[in-house]
């Protein structure tokens, strides 16, 4: 609890407070649990102070100092903290959403784990070597922001905007980042390692100067413009382009223009554990072949796999992906009562779009989905018809380990995704 006495001196006023507190440096101020949400505390001493579980709500802090100041656990959202100090502050745990800093807020080497910064405002600050490790970051804009040093392990950015940012020799390690924007940001030896990208754009920034971009993981396609590419002059990872939905060729200096990007064929390849080693082969066939292609387990996430998302429109290079669905009496049960949204969304693509969405059933041992009883009982528990599952290309791929008929099946699937097939090829599966 906060001490009365100081809690008392404070309610005098911010000029009395400073005063009080040149004349008793030795004391340290105890305001630990104190509500003051939505004061005014312009240019107030805090510095040291212990402050754990203090309520700032609204407040307007404008150049206060919190040098040295344990807010652990702290309540700041919506609070205003321009050319606020918070240089070794402690904030584990604080909540610090939709925050406003128009300029120059410094957050050095502050303990900041755990903090949420959800659609908080940062402009011209400084979070060097700042630990931000699993810090929630999403829909925050941040402009002009130096982060070199810092450590964002785990950190989680959703929708986040870096704009003419610097995060050199930052630790990004195990970040997520899907749908957010790196814009002209010095990404100069920042580790990658084990981050998530999906509908990441990276606009204008010298990746190839980061780390740890070939162990980085892809959910789904992310996009690097062109000046990015170019600036990179072929050094960047082949395993990272592929991940991005690019052709590994760019990492030899082939130039590509957008519009070519997005003729490109791509799919999702979705399989069962029992198919991982067609499945992977497969998915390095199509690479190869210039498709972008993302291989996707089967589990409780498929359906959110399964349902597309469009990116933004300046962005998408290819409107349409295909869903290759590898399946065999083996994969029943965990395909089973899975695949609603997957269904839900071909159909909702297939009215909104005057060219349908491709679904290709990738049958190893002659099994249809339209065979399985979970997803016969879940077309009637959802009222759609049996028939659309006849309406998506079924690919008997029986008889793939012979190395002639895996050939002849990747060219017939390349021909599909290409949009070149010719209507009279003969349909393998009986009763089709």
């Amino acid at each position: 609890m906060a001490n009365p006495d100081h809690l008392a001196m404070l309610e005098q006023g911010v000029k009395r407070w400073n005063q009080w507190r040149t004349e008793h440096p030795e004391i340290v101020p105890d305001l630990e649990g104190a509500d003051l949400s939505g004061r005014h505390f312009f240019q107030a001493n805090f510095t040291g102070a212990r402050m754990r579980k203090v309520n700032l709500r609204d407040t307007e802090l404008y150049m206060t100092d919190f040098t040295d100041a344990d807010l652990e656990s702290a309540n700041l959202v919506g609070a205003e903290i321009s050319r606020t100090c918070f240089r070794r502050c402690h904030l584990e745990f604080a909540s610090l959403v939709e925050v406003t800093s128009d300029v120059g807020t410094i957050f050095e080497e502050a303990m900041l784990r755990y903090t949420n910064w959800t659609q908080a405002f940062f402009c011209h600050g400084t979070f060097s070597r700042a630990n931000l490790r699993h810090a929630c970051m999403d829909e925050m804009i941040v402009r002009q922001v130096c982060f070199d040093g810092a450590d964002l392990e785990g950190a989680k950015f959703w929708l986040t905007r870096f704009e003419r940012s610097s995060l050199r020799e930052a630790n990004c390690s195990w970040t997520y980042l899907r749908g957010t924007v790196l814009h002209e940001t010095d990404l100069t030896g920042t580790s990658f390692e084990k981050a998530v990208f999906w509908e990441t754009g990276i606009l204008n920034c010298p990746l190839h100067r980061a780390r740890g971009l070939d162990q980085a993981y892809h959910v789904g396609r992310s996009f690097p413009d062109l000046q990015t590419i170019a600036r990179a002059e072929g050094s960047l990872p082949p395993r990272f382009l592929r991940g991005c939905g690019l052709p590994e060729t760019l990492s030899t200096n082939e130039t590509l223009s957008l519009e070519e990007w997005k003729q490109r064929p791509s799919c999702f390849l979705v399989y069962a554990p029992a198919e991982y080693a067609f499945a992977s082969r497969l998915w390095q066939d199509l690479s190869r072949n210039g498709v972008c292609c993302w291989l996707y387990p089967a589990c409780e996430q498929f359906e959110l796999w399964f349902g597309y998302r469009e990116p933004p429109e300046e962005w998408s290079m290819q409107p349409q992906d295909a869903r290759l669905l590898v399946v065999s009496r083996a994969s029943f049960r965990v395909f089973g009562g899975i695949g609603s949204a997957a269904i839900q969304a071909f159909l909702q693509r297939k009215e909104a779009q005057s060219k349908e969405p491709l679904i290709v059933t990738v049958s190893l041992d002659q099994s249809r989905l339209r065979d399985a009883p979970d997803w016969t009982l879940l077309f009637k528990r959802t009222g759609l018809e049996m028939h659309v599952l006849d309406e998506t290309e079924v690919l008997d791929c029986s008889g793939y380990q012979d190395e002639a008929v895996y050939q002849t099946i990747l060219q017939d699937l390349l021909l599909l995704l290409n949009g070149n097939r010719q209507e009279e090829r003969k349909e393998h599966l009986p009763g089709k």
